[in-house]
């Protein structure tokens, strides 16, 4: 074969390669919430480690992201018919393992605590304490399996933090749930309202997901080995450090 014609064939195979790679990248929409300081909305994109480590893990499987910024009761409702394509920095659940596909980046103690409304005398030191009571949680967030599973309970829920702390405060509720993972600083600071001395304890994973009705969910076993590398190599810890931030633990 002439020099000119394998010159020609390479070159051929190349621009095949580059434009076949550039048809088989995606860009996946992703809800950015504020959970400072692993998550920060910013006016056009999404700052902080879990931020980063799903902008990274995309780019090396051959994809990018496009920010929108949405509540997480907006995203968790899109998600079950793939209107959203990547989910962040949230639990899992049996309900929630039916429309999802997910991959932990690491895992955490939790405490979920029982703040009691100034109006409400006494304390709850047990579970059972909690079942005549009526109790506010934020809509769609999973606080315990304990709490997600107890239907004693009169739950009422309410779509933000603000309006959770305006029921506290004016004995709408008994108690609202809470964890480090909720906003709980808010809620610490409500006046005259006291932690409950019960508490749940529990081992929990920090999943990002996809859904499997997304339009991207064929790529979630890609991305999720490139999620599961990161953990592995330490990459993971690394870019939370960069941050200041103590990481999730890594189990291999």
């Amino acid at each position: 074969m002439k020099a000119s014609s394998l010159l020609n064939l390479i070159i051929s195979s190349a621009l095949y390669i580059i434009s076949s790679s550039a048809l088989q990248a995606a860009t996946f929409e992703v809800h950015c919430r504020d959970r400072s300081p692993e998550l920060i909305p910013t006016r056009l994109a999404c700052i902080g480690p879990v931020a980063d480590i799903v902008e990274l893990a995309l780019k090396r499987i051959g994809h990018s992201v496009n920010w929108q910024h949405k509540t997480w009761d907006e995203t968790i409702v899109m998600a079950e018919t793939g209107k959203v394509d990547l989910l962040l920095r949230h639990s899992m659940s049996s309900e929630r393992a039916q429309f999802l596909d997910e991959v932990a980046y690491g895992y955490e103690i939790r405490k979920v605590y029982y703040y009691l409304s100034p109006s409400f005398a006494g304390d709850v030191s047990t579970q059972a304490e909690l079942n005549p009571l009526k109790v506010g949680a934020l809509e769609g967030s999973i606080y315990s399996a304990e709490f997600a599973e107890n239907t004693q309970i009169n739950k009422v829920e309410y779509s933000s933090t603000n309006e959770l702390v305006e029921a506290l405060e004016s004995g709408t509720v008994d108690a609202v749930v809470t964890s480090s993972a909720h906003d709980m600083d808010r809620i610490n600071i409500v006046p005259l309202a006291r932690r409950a001395a019960y508490v749940e304890n529990f081992y929990n994973g920090r999943f990002v997901s996809i859904p499997k009705e997304s339009k991207r969910s064929k790529y979630f076993p890609a991305f999720e080995q490139a999620i599961l590398d990161m953990a592995k190599s330490g990459e993971v810890t690394q870019i939370f450090e960069r941050y200041g931030l103590d990481a999730p633990d890594q189990l291999q």
